[in-house]
């Protein structure tokens, strides 16, 4: 009885072009932490010896990325700024060989992961290509505020004049990965430093992306994403970006759907953007950028970034 009473119900609803609200929880999960730090010479990213200390070389690399290589050790600068009416906190992450020409590249995670407990994976995918800049988001790691648009929204338009003055001089390229992917490209909007963007394993909304994750005897209800959340759409906040953009997929990716990069890729390419997409059958979600092959494609991707201001 009870299991046709809730067909019935959702029939009901189906019937009447029901639609579900979704607000941030739907998509930011910050892990815990045990205490926010309060000073930035208590930050730090959990495993930082292994590119810091004096096992930071070549020969303990195993289990980790195959292009780290020869970048390693690496020096990193923690600091709060205030963005958005939060304190967030920032690491910078520079190989020891840097000359201070590579690009500086600021990198924005997915909605599960923060700089204290991904930094590393963080470092290694992204530290072979330039300067690594990563945040938290409001509400995790150590940054204050929370994971609600009132933070994220203003945080975004303050993080682009903030990263554009550490930019000077240098080429700057944008990374997101996950829901950071529809992140940085908000970002992106308001940045008149940006160079180039790379976008891995993500979606070309947060409408998409939340599609995504509807359980399939709800697939025919609408979902209603709140002010803020519903205007990530990473196509309408780079119809103005004229450099280059490189989309990453992953064939067995089990968090979000291949499909999903390829019609942003698509999409990109339909609004006249220069697009290269390069999809990795092997990878899952995070290991798209971990590969010998997707190191080939990033140098070439990389060798033609240019320090070039809109």
């Amino acid at each position: 009885m009870k299991m046709a009473a809730c067909l019935g119900a959702l029939v009901a609803l189906a019937l009447a072009g029901c639609s579900f609200p979704v607000d941030e929880g739907y998509f930011f999960k910050p892990p815990p932490v045990a205490q926010k730090v309060t000073d930035p010479s208590q930050m730090r990213i959990e495993g930082q010896e292994k590119i810091t200390g004096p096992f930071a070389d070549d020969n303990f690399l195993q289990g980790r990325s195959p292009i780290l290589g020869g970048h390693l050790p690496a020096k990193i600068r923690h600091d709060f700024v205030t963005l958005g009416g939060a304190r967030i906190a920032v690491s910078r992450v520079t190989s020891d060989k840097s000359d201070g020409t590579e690009p500086l590249i600021l990198y924005c995670g997915g909605n599960a992961v923060d700089r204290i407990h991904s930094g590393l994976n963080f470092t290694d995918k992204v530290l072979p290509w330039g300067e690594l800049v990563m945040f938290d988001y409001p509400g995790y790691g150590d940054s204050t505020g929370a994971p609600r648009m009132r933070f994220m929204t203003p945080m975004q338009k303050e993080m682009s004049g903030y990263i554009d003055g550490l930019a000077k001089g240098r080429a700057l390229v944008f990374w997101g990965h996950s829901l950071g992917g529809l992140i940085c490209p908000e970002i992106a909007r308001a940045s008149r430093e940006v160079d180039a963007i790379v976008i891995e394993t993500s979606a070309p909304s947060s409408l998409a992306l939340a599609n995504t994750r509807k359980p399939g005897v709800v697939s025919f209800v609408s979902l209603d994403l709140i002010e803020g959340l519903r205007d990530y759409d990473t196509p309408k906040a780079l119809a103005g970006f004229t450099g280059p953009i490189f989309v990453l997929g992953a064939g067995k990716d089990a968090v979000i759907p291949v499909q999903q990069a390829r019609d942003l890729a698509n999409q990109l390419k339909a609004a006249g953007r220069k697009v290269e997409y390069r999809e990795y059958a092997q990878a899952s979600h995070s290991s798209a950028a971990m590969n010998a092959t997707f190191a080939e494609d990033a140098s070439a991707f990389f060798g033609s970034v240019r320090d070039d201001r809109r």
